[in-house]
């Protein structure tokens, strides 16, 4: 869990690799990739890294349509998931890093809600 701002915002091209496992429906998530700066971890290992990527589906498909959906400047309490859903859970490149998820309705609250997530944390 960590508090931090989108910076980014881009679509997200499946890798090659992932290719043969990403499979296309009525219900396709058309995944974004934003790149979270984090701020600080409330709650879990510290990151190596204090940007990381985020991916979350941009669809309004009825198997989406509840996913926290994230725009650049968007600031606010990140509960992150390793990312099991997309396909390739690690960015391509030379440097791989893990990717996350916040996918349900909850996994993302506004900036008003740290000082609540912060007490409730320290029950």
């Amino acid at each position: 869990m960590v508090v931090g701002r989108i910076t980014d915002v881009h679509p997200w091209k499946v890798p090659k690799s992932a290719a043969p496992r990403y499979r296309t429906s009525e219900h396709s998530a058309s995944w974004q990739e934003a790149v979270l700066q984090v701020q600080s971890v409330l709650k879990g290992p510290k990151l190596k890294r204090n940007k990381i990527v985020l991916r979350f589906p941009l669809s309004r498909d009825v198997a989406w349509v509840s996913a926290p959906k994230f725009e650049a400047g968007q600031q606010g309490v990140f509960i992150l998931q390793k990312d099991e859903v997309s396909g390739a859970p690690a960015t391509s490149g030379a440097s791989k890093a893990d990717v996350y998820t916040c996918l349900k309705p909850g996994d993302w609250l506004p900036m008003t809600e740290e000082a609540r997530v912060r007490s409730l944390l320290k029950k």
